[in-house]
């Protein structure tokens, strides 16, 4: 289920035009691997590559067919292991979070850590070892600009953090075809994943690694990877060949009576005990439809299946439709079946 305790790290909502969705480019389908949705790739970045475009995208120095793929300049890689050992000592493998941010060479706000711990302590140890940070300056390097760099990430619009493989996928099938998001890879700490809508109903992921030269590499076809310098990189790239044609925007994540990808089993498991009224969304395990669970008299867990109507929801044998579900909340705490939303 979604994070309730990461909204602030949810992408912002203001609104982004809806662009015309044109052919989707073939090669880039048959060029990026996807990682399934279920049973998470295995990825491996043991590939010697070497930058080969003024653009900053890398490829592997064979290509199919194993000619040498002639290299268009040179990288700029960063010596993670001696920016460690100037900061915190050669002997030193794992430092507490607090003494790594003291050390730090740039002053970091409070809100400003909270987004690094994201990018950093994503398993929330209150540490940072040598192979963190090493992971962390390979994908938001160099060190006096990975703040900054991180804070673009966590800001862009089509960023949702912590949302997980089965509510990207039942967001973005709902959207037309192009829609994309970046979030948080749930099976490889560290790593991120671009969800898109290749086609209706269909969408397609890909996990971004971070680089031994830095950057982001992408699995492509043979095995071979792909590298880019940052992660809004692949997103201009792939925006331009008219792959990713708008970001996905919903404040749905931060609603408090939101809880995304639970069952109707947890939903009632949740709500055992509650007053009466208190009560939850989900996605309903119907395709492109949401389901509302609540508690209702003598304390029974009722539920509603909210479906998709000419001009937004409505539920199921009711003749209301609502522009959208903040409206069919609002309508339902006024006819006091809704009170007070579940608290997390």
């Amino acid at each position: 289920m979604l994070s309730k305790s990461g909204k602030s790290l949810v992408a912002s909502t203001a609104s982004s035009p809806m662009a015309i969705p044109s052919s989707t480019n073939p090669d880039f389908h048959k060029m990026l691997e996807a990682e399934d949705l279920t049973n998470h790739l295995d990825s491996s970045s043991n590939h010697s590559s070497s930058p080969s475009s003024s653009s900053g995208v890398s490829v592997l120095l064979k290509d199919s067919s194993g000619v040498p793929i002639p290299e268009d300049h040179e990288s700029d890689t960063i010596d993670d292991n001696a920016v460690w050992d100037s900061l915190f000592g050669s002997e030193t493998y794992v430092v507490e979070w607090k003494d790594f941010i003291r050390k730090l060479p740039f002053k970091v706000a409070e809100d400003e850590e909270l987004k690094l711990i994201t990018i950093i302590d994503y398993s929330m140890t209150k540490s940072v070892t040598r192979y963190k940070f090493s992971e962390f300056l390979k994908g938001f390097g160099p060190l006096e600009k990975s703040l900054e760099n991180v804070k673009k990430v966590v800001g862009a619009v089509w960023f949702f953090g912590f949302i997980s493989a089965s509510e990207s996928k039942k967001f973005l099938e709902q959207q037309p075809v192009g829609t994309f998001l970046v979030r948080f890879s749930g099976s490889r700490p560290g790593a991120f994943v671009l969800d898109y809508l290749r086609e209706p109903m269909k969408v397609r992921s890909v996990r971004l690694t971070s680089h031994p030269l830095g950057g982001f590499s992408a699995l492509i076809e043979g095995g071979k990877e792909r590298v880019f310098k940052s992660l809004h990189e692949v997103v201009d790239t792939y925006t331009n060949m008219n792959v990713l044609i708008h970001p996905f925007s919903s404040d749905l994540p931060e609603k408090e009576w939101f809880y995304g990808d639970i069952s109707s089993e947890e939903a009632e498991t949740l709500l055992e005990s509650q007053k009466f009224g208190t009560f939850l969304i989900r996605f309903s395990n119907q395709p492109g439809c949401f389901a509302a669970s609540f508690v209702g008299d003598n304390g029974e867990i009722k539920k509603g299946l909210i479906t998709k109507a000419q001009g937004g929801w409505q539920v199921k044998n009711q003749g209301i439709v609502f522009k959208t579900l903040d409206d069919l909340v609002v309508h339902y705490r006024k006819e006091n079946i809704f009170t007070s939303a579940l608290q997390s």
